[in-house]
């Protein structure tokens, strides 16, 4: 095969691996932070908004500080299972997506409306996305002061980049900005001799003419090795009142003179001021201070947007749930009780419906146990709906109490079976493994042993403040 061929699909192969790692990058960046809007700068067919359009399966976290026996070091679970997750996206409510491709847009609409599935799943805040059609040249009042911007694989696009950080963190100021690129040094990876401005090397030549490095797709007007992006990011960071950190994703081991390279690195910016420019920029920018106009003037134009490619807002679908937003104690609210009951009966009627045949013995009763994953009775909608789509509800509903102020809790001939919360009843939170004869592999299953009743007075239950 002719190298130059074998060079490119060798770079196709790698794009399909690294897509997802740096979507997932970016996921985890955005659950750290929280923010209620986000921006995509050149969205194209809407992959990451697809993703983040999907409701969020929960608003908290899994409450661990209840159950310290999943914390400790001997406890089988792997580091990466569901209830170590970080909170989803739960405060988003607006996001907007950018790109000069008209049919791209239209991908990206069918991308977000396939992302709901074919019934509505339970949303706890109403949600608005926009498409626009344009560059981020064009300024729109609707980005000024976003929570996020993320701009994955853009900057090598620019012809002229003199605008990026003027307008994205300059004028538009984010709370947070996530970019990515292409480390031109990974670009060893698919062939030893793809920085040789020869016809055999594979890539594809310097449109620009100002190098003779070969890149990986033939609209990149530049491809930055990991000390040339970091000189700029922290430039325009220290410029702008951002503080600026690195990443990347993709990375096979191969070590450059500047280190570990990665088939894409990634940038992010967190603002060192939270003031926001949004009041003063929507009056004009006359109202703009001498300092910030040097800087921000020449890029801004009153009365221009982007034009709008489509619209959708979403309602919530939470009439049903027992949590909203406060934060004070479950008991301060009476009501909430009997709604806890409710809860619990949907368990248990879930757990009937679904549950697997029984499957073990208990000492105290020798009664038989059925058993369900808990993330099975997480995921459904009514349940979580009931919930308000926090799990600390669910826990406190199903009167879960740390198996060691259960002393009498334990299951006779199952040495692998560690119990880790119970209703001092008939429910049971257990480690257990997946399946019988795999020692290896185990998960959180919640066993109901004989007929578990609802409580029938208010002074059983437990209140948490999750």
């Amino acid at each position: 095969m002719h190298a130059g061929m074998a060079a490119v699909l060798c770079h196709s192969r790698l794009t399909l691996q690294t897509h997802p790692q740096r979507q997932a990058w970016i996921l985890e960046l955005l659950r750290k932070h929280q923010p209620s809007s986000i921006v995509d700068i050149g969205c194209g067919e809407g992959t990451l908004l697809s993703a983040l359009c999907r409701p969020p399966l929960q608003r908290d976290v899994f409450p661990l500080h209840r159950l310290p026996s999943l914390t400790r070091g001997a406890c089988p679970l792997p580091s990466h299972h569901w209830i170590y997750s970080d909170a989803d996206l739960s405060c988003l409510t607006s996001l907007i997506g950018v790109d000069i491709d008209a049919r791209a847009l239209a991908a990206a609409r069918t991308a977000i409306l396939a992302a709901q599935g074919y019934r509505p799943m339970p949303r706890w805040m109403p949600f608005t996305v926009h498409l626009l059609h344009g560059t981020f040249e064009t300024l729109d009042h609707r980005l000024v002061g976003c929570d996020a911007i993320v701009a994955t694989e853009v900057i090598e696009h620019l012809a002229d980049i003199s605008k990026f950080a003027p307008i994205l963190l300059g004028m538009y100021k984010p709370k947070l900005l996530i970019i990515t690129t292409p480390d031109y040094n990974f670009n060893l990876n698919f062939h030893p001799e793809w920085e040789n401005a020869t016809s055999q090397a594979g890539g594809f030549p310097d449109p620009t003419g100002r190098t003779d490095r070969r890149f990986r797709h033939d609209d990149h007007k530049f491809e930055w090795t990991s000390q040339e992006f970091q000189h700029y990011c922290e430039g325009v960071a220290s410029e702008h009142g951002y503080t600026v950190s690195f990443g990347g994703v993709g990375s096979v081991g191969f070590h450059s003179s500047e280190g570990i390279t990665f088939a894409t690195q990634g940038a992010t910016f967190e603002r060192n001021d939270h003031s926001t420019l949004r009041t003063r920029l929507q009056h004009g920018a006359s109202s703009i201070g001498p300092s910030e106009r040097q800087s921000t003037a020449p890029h801004y134009e009153t009365g221009r947007d982007l034009a709008t490619f489509w619209t959708r807002h979403f309602d919530s679908h939470t009439q049903q749930s027992i949590c909203h937003e406060e934060q004070e104690p479950l008991c301060a609210y009476p009501d909430k009780v009997e709604k806890l009951r409710v809860v619990k009966s949907a368990v248990l009627q879930f757990c009937a419906e679904e549950a697997e045949a029984p499957v073990l013995s208990t000492k105290a009763s020798h009664a038989t146990a059925s058993r369900l994953l808990l993330w099975s009775v997480w995921i459904d909608d009514h349940v979580r709906e009931l919930c308000g789509g926090r799990m600390g509800v669910l826990i406190d509903a199903l009167q879960l109490l740390p198996s060691s102020e259960l002393g009498r809790l334990d299951f006779q001939s199952q040495p692998n079976h560690i119990v880790i919360a119970s209703d001092g009843d008939h429910l049971h939170l257990i480690i257990a493994p997946l399946g019988e004869g795999d020692e290896e592999n185990f998960d959180l299953w919640l066993y109901c042993s004989g007929p578990a009743q609802t409580p029938t007075a208010a002074s059983e239950w437990t209140y948490g403040t999750d």
